[in-house]
């Protein structure tokens, strides 16, 4: 049980950023795209980059945790 939640923790900051990226594609599509090519755009309520923004901070952050954990673990493995 423990492994699992290692795991989790090691690759589990990858979502976020994969969300992250996926809002900034459908944004471009929904909301940029119709602009350039003076299409009928659809009108969104939803704030697509700023929740894109957060989720890429949330990735980022576990990112560095991540690392950190990591070098704490092999730095005690090593010095022990």
């Amino acid at each position: 049980m423990g492994k699992i939640i290692i795991g989790i923790f090691s690759i589990g900051w990858v979502f976020p950023l994969f969300i992250s990226l996926y809002l900034i594609i459908v944004f471009l599509k929904n909301e940029v795209y119709p602009v350039i090519y003076k299409t009928e755009g659809i009108l969104n309520s939803f704030p697509y980059l700023n929740t894109a923004e957060i989720l890429l901070n949330i990735s980022l952050v576990w990112f560095i945790l991540t690392i950190i954990s990591w070098l704490i673990y092999y730095l005690k493995k090593k010095c022990l």
